[in-house]
């Protein structure tokens, strides 16, 4: 019977635990992001780009989209990366950012970008086998197949966040009788695991594109009889097709309140913002309260598959 007490009181210690509580918030994410036909990785391992070591984000959900095109169908991959925290007893106060609440671009891959710094670019193609004889030949040929028509290949898969009611740039993390300062702050250090995070995976994403190229490249001098410069055009075409993007989301246990004049209005989520210029957003989260995550991820959802559904089919 002493066991079994025992035994009792660490269950119900080991559950009422920070750790076991995000444990168990995760896997109510989870759940919720499968009902929704997301394919979903509960506990996803990485590879650093900057620290080349193993690291891991809580939930990485991602739903395909594609589209019919010629020569080479659209295909957006749309992910989600979520951190699920446990703050008990703190609260969040958010006090609003002035600007625009509906235009917010998710962070991305997509080769066609890599024009925007061209001598980076060619390094890269040089690097992956492209003679110099050609080089300005398929240099050409990459903006033609990104940009058909002066247009971006994937535009119509380029899909923006959904409107935010409610922006913010500072916060307090507090417990009322004190607060964490900037280095011990968990929204702080969540933020920032999530955008090592999209950066890793953007980088990754771009590393492929190039090994394809680099493959493409390989199969021309194996093969004598293939034309160069049509080959290689044909790989970037096909990595034009595709695109990827990233909605960072932090799903918080803990209360969520707007600073408005001299009052606090109680909050389901916000988008949180780095700013280091007036107007100019450098990365964003959404801070999500988990009373409200059903919701949250439901509206989400919603929003993806009306602006999605009247250009692609998931």
């Amino acid at each position: 019977m002493a066991n079994e007490k025992s035994k009792a009181k660490m269950v119900g210690l080991l559950l009422n635990s920070p750790s076991v509580k995000s444990l168990v918030q995760e896997a109510a994410v989870a759940t919720r992001l499968l009902k929704h036909k997301w394919n979903v990785v509960h506990g996803y391992f990485y590879v650093d780009g900057v620290t080349g070591k193993t690291r891991e984000v809580d939930i990485f959900a991602t739903q395909i989209w594609t589209r019919n095109a010629k020569p080479d169908n659209h295909r957006l991959n749309l992910n989600l990366t979520v951190e699920c925290k446990s703050l008990k007893d703190f609260h969040l106060v958010f006090s609003e950012t002035e600007g625009s609440r509906d235009f917010f671009l998710l962070q991305g891959n997509w080769i066609g970008w890599e024009l925007s710094h061209p001598n980076i670019l060619t390094k890269r193609l040089s690097e992956c086998g492209v003679p110099e004889s050609v080089m300005a030949q398929v240099m050409k040929q990459f903006e033609e197949m990104s940009y058909p028509k002066e247009t971006m290949r994937a535009a119509k898969l380029h899909t923006k966040a959904p409107p935010a009611a409610f922006t913010a740039s500072a916060f307090r993390e507090t417990n009322i009788g004190g607060e964490r300062d900037i280095d011990s702050s968990v929204i702080w250090k969540a933020s920032q695991a999530l955008q090592a995070a999209v950066s890793s995976f953007k980088k990754t994403n771009r590393d492929g594109d190039f090994d394809a190229i680099r493959h493409a490249v390989d199969f021309v001098r194996d093969i004598k009889s293939l034309a160069p410069v049509e080959t290689i055009a044909r790989e970037i075409g096909r990595r034009s097709a595709l695109i990827d993007l990233y909605h960072p989301i932090l799903i918080v246990e803990s209360s969520l309140w707007r600073l408005k004049a001299a009052s606090l209005i109680s909050l389901p989520w916000c988008r949180f913002v780095h700013a280091s210029l007036p107007g100019a957003t450098d990365w964003w989260i959404d801070v999500v309260s988990a009373d409200h995550m059903t919701e949250y991820f439901d509206s989400l959802t919603r929003y993806y598959r009306s602006a999605l559904s009247v250009s692609a089919t998931l």
